[in-house]
């Protein structure tokens, strides 16, 4: 039995992104503590991370939509709610990467990669006090458990092959409407506070990157947005943190981990000696969703084995 610090029993958590990789791990995390998970997919017959969290004993519900398509995202939370969920944490993971050399980034690919993501985040939270009001209808129908295997696709790539990443369109719509709803309500005895919401940032979110100053600015407005949410809503009962992560051992390094000498180069930079793996987030999303985190807010938390402190 979890220490009552970290108990997320009773809780129910959206997770975007939770099909694979560190997603996938902090929604098992969450699940793991006791939440019931509700997962955002493009894809709903993809049920590898559901089988998982029932297999823990937990319920699991999956909504369709593509993070990619405000009007898809705009609805989410309204659908959400209208099947009688009571969300008390919002953790978002999903969204794009485009890669060229700074003097030849185009435009259309900067536009897609920072304005989509902005939209999403500030569409959740407005939304979904208006929806909270709105009459419930009965649970939709979810799919069915196939039996749990390794996911053996590769993350979605974008046309220039690069892997698709968090969009923060999607993040700011599902922040405004999801914590809007949170705002609502009581706190819970579980954790003390009315809800949590969790952005996953980047290192990127304070450095800058090679090739990629579409995707560093989109994770800098992450850390951003979650501070600007939080001075208005930690003394509401609802906390906004984010999640930094460093070198991950996934399928979104696949083309560095394959590179023995660029490998080698960040390994060594490193403190900890070790690139991470999806499983060392698992605590750190409890933490943030639980009792134990109840006054931290405005805080991106850096889990990188020691890279940000070189």
């Amino acid at each position: 039995m979890a220490s009552p610090l970290f108990s997320l029993q009773g809780q129910t958590a959206v997770v975007t992104g939770g099909t694979r990789g560190i997603g996938q791990a902090m929604a098992l995390g969450l699940a793991e503590a006791g939440a019931d998970i509700i997962l955002v997919q493009r894809d709903i017959t993809e049920t590898t991370t559901k089988c998982a969290i029932e297999a823990l004993g937990r319920n699991a519900f999956v909504y369709k939509a593509d993070l990619a398509l405000p009007e898809q995202v705009a609805g989410l939370t309204s659908t959400i709610l209208a099947d009688g969920h009571e969300v008390r944490i919002l953790l978002t993971c999903a969204g794009i990467q485009r890669r060229h050399k700074c003097e030849e980034f185009p435009d259309h690919d900067f536009d897609e990669v920072r304005l989509p993501s902005a939209s999403a985040l500030l569409c959740s939270s407005m939304s979904c006090g208006r929806i909270a009001r709105r009459e419930r209808r009965p649970m939709a129908s979810q799919p069915s458990c196939t039996p749990l295997v390794a996911p053996s696709s590769k993350a979605d790539k974008s046309s220039d092959g690069q892997v698709m990443q968090v969009n923060l369109h999607a993040v700011f719509t599902l922040t405004r409407d999801l914590g809007a709803h949170m705002l609502s309500l009581a706190p819970s005895p579980t954790t003390g506070r009315c809800g949590s919401v969790i952005h996953v940032a980047s290192l990127l979110t304070f450095q800058g990157g090679l090739t990629v100053p579409a995707y560093a600015a989109s994770k800098g407005a992450v850390g951003q947005l979650t501070k600007a949410f939080s001075n208005e809503w930690a003394s509401r009962g609802v906390t906004v943190n984010a999640v930094a992560p460093g070198y991950v051992d996934t399928d979104m390094n696949t083309a560095l981990l394959a590179d023995a000498a660029r490998e080698a180069s960040i390994r060594a930079r490193i403190p900890a000696g070790r690139w991470g793996v999806p499983d060392d987030f698992k605590g750190t999303v409890v933490y943030l969703a639980s009792r134990a985190s109840g006054y931290v807010s405005g805080h991106t938390l850096v889990v990188d084995g020691g890279w940000m402190g070189r």
